[in-house]
């Protein structure tokens, strides 16, 4: 197997938009880089014809299959058998923009940080209701800190819809967190959270680069307030298993929580975001689903700290 200066990461779960992803893989400008695509759960016929058609487009094709293990044990699962310096990470639901690998390829060059997240703009299957901006549009993985590559600060995050890195760290720092989002009974989130954590104690920058750009695809289902309360819910007890994992304490916790409920700066901040984008006429609606999410959020929050409680 040739060795790329580039392999990018897919985990996949029956991914109904996986087809979008590999025909922009397979446009890119490079093509120098190699693909490892795991199919996390249950083979489906469609899925097996699909990487058998696409199996020799690309170069340098790896494809692994492994039982129902939860996302950061697919992408572990990726790193193991990545032959490179540079490993990057999306989703099946993604594509990739024309020159992503390449623009990944250079940022990388250029800064020594071990990690840069890209930009991630949002394409809707259906058509996008008007109060769907600001921090729904971050529930749905967007990501856009400007034109500048500079390191984020204390009130910005990445996501790992577009993430990369330099090989070596994980050899610092180990490998992602394997009992951060698997759960049978709701969807979890901040997978890769945790590592980040690990290379900013490791005293590195988390560095955004607006040049690799990926498009997130979002189905009509992921569009109702519906699903923003259930998305807010699960992010609320996410955040609270994440500070479990690090050790904090009930009191910690329940400080956490109540920093929640009066309001953190960023929260504020997420709030006043969201407002300057949103049209003047969806204004009201958007105050109210804003409301209705940020209640779910602290019940997420409450839930998981009372969970504890009774273990």
């Amino acid at each position: 197997m040739a060795i790329e200066s580039l392999s990018v990461v897919i985990p996949s779960h029956r991914g109904i938009y996986l087809e979008d992803t590999l025909n922009s893989l397979q446009d890119q400008i490079d093509p120098n880089f190699q693909l490892v695509l795991i199919e996390n759960g249950t083979l489906v016929r469609k899925q097996t014809e699909l990487v058998r058609r696409y199996f020799r487009s690309f170069k340098n094709f790896t494809y692994l299959h492994v039982k129902n293990s939860g996302l950061n044990c697919a992408r572990n699962i990726g790193l193991r058998n990545s032959k490179s310096r540079i490993i990057a990470f999306t989703d099946d639901d993604c594509v990739p923009a024309k020159d992503w690998t390449a623009r990944i390829k250079e940022v990388h060059s250029n800064i020594k940080e071990p990690l840069i997240g890209g930009k991630v703009k949002l394409r809707f299957i259906k058509d996008r209701p008007r109060w769907l901006e600001g921090i729904f549009q971050e529930y749905l993985a967007a990501l856009d800190w400007g034109e500048k590559t500079r390191s984020i600060d204390q009130y910005e995050w990445l996501v790992g819809a577009n993430m990369s890195f330099k090989s070596e760290i994980f050899s610092q720092i180990g490998y992602f967190d394997e009992g951060i989002g698997l759960d049978q009974h709701y969807n979890r989130y901040n997978d890769e959270l945790e590592l980040f954590e690990r290379i900013k104690n490791k005293g590195f920058s988390l560095i955004y680069s607006p040049d690799p750009v990926i498009i997130h695809q979002i189905p009509e289902n992921r569009t109702t307030i519906e699903y923003m309360e259930s998305r807010a819910k699960s992010q609320g007890r996410s955040d609270v298993l994440v500070r479990l994992r690090k050790g904090v304490q009930r009191k910690d916790l329940l400080d956490f929580f109540e920093d929640q409920i009066y309001g953190q700066e960023w929260s504020f901040q997420q709030l006043r975001r969201s407002l300057l984008s949103i049209d003047v006429r969806y204004l009201t609606i958007f105050r109210e689903y804003f409301l209705k999410a940020r209640l779910a959020y602290l019940n997420g929050v409450h839930e998981a700290i009372v969970s504890q409680d009774t273990k």
